[in-house]
């Protein structure tokens, strides 16, 4: 995405599961890019380039759009699945199906959030 072509990395150095909220004032914008500078990323890509508070604010914005967005996605999959498998029309088959995408987007949400 777009930290790929930026080469700026991730800008958000923890993962919450279950989300967290932006900074709201300069304090805490100062203490997320703080943070940011602690990364490898910060140490090996964008020293160099001289990023500014608003430019991090940029990415940072980015990224955490992008895991509301896989939030949003995994609980559109996940919850409809949970609702079909309740379903006596519903074939074994297509359960198994169901129970295999939805898996596969719950890992996705995982292997993103831990790397």
């Amino acid at each position: 995405g777009i930290t790929r072509l930026t080469e700026s990395g991730l800008s958000m150095t923890d993962w919450k599961f279950a989300g967290r909220r932006a900074p709201r004032n300069t304090e805490e914008w100062d203490v997320e890019f703080d943070k940011y500078k602690a990364s490898p990323q910060w140490k090996y890509q964008v020293v160099h380039s001289g990023m500014t508070l608003n430019e991090f604010k940029f990415i940072w914005y980015m990224e955490w759009g992008h895991r509301h967005l896989g939030r949003v996605i995994g609980a559109c999959v996940v919850f409809p699945t949970l609702a079909l498998l309740t379903r006596p029309w519903i074939s074994n088959t297509l359960k198994l199906r169901l129970l295999g995408f939805s898996g596969l987007v719950v890992c996705q949400g995982l292997l993103d959030g831990t790397w």
